[in-house]
């Protein structure tokens, strides 16, 4: 598990971010996209972006989910989580 930063700009250019605990790409935008959507403030912004940002700590790196292909990896998912797809990031 590593340390992640997870970032987007909204429409106003205005950056909305959150911090997460994960062990892939896919499961940091996940779990950042859960927390976007449970502040009423940005839930409606973080369904408008086109990409989410992830920043990881311990290994300083930064990676560009495009919102897109998340939501395309998540539809495509049959077998549930064993075989989600996973980009590690350690």
């Amino acid at each position: 598990m590593h340390k992640c930063t997870v970032r987007f700009f909204d429409r106003r250019g205005i950056e909305r971010s959150t911090e997460v605990q994960a062990a892939s790409l896919y499961e940091a935008a996940c779990r950042a996209w859960s927390n976007f959507k449970a502040v009423e403030e940005i839930e409606e912004e973080s369904f408008k972006t086109k990409e989410f940002i992830v920043e990881v700590h311990q290994d300083p790196k930064v990676f560009h989910v495009e919102m897109e292909k998340l939501l395309e990896c998540g539809s495509n998912v049959e077998g549930g989580v064993h075989e989600t797809p996973r980009v590690s990031i350690g």
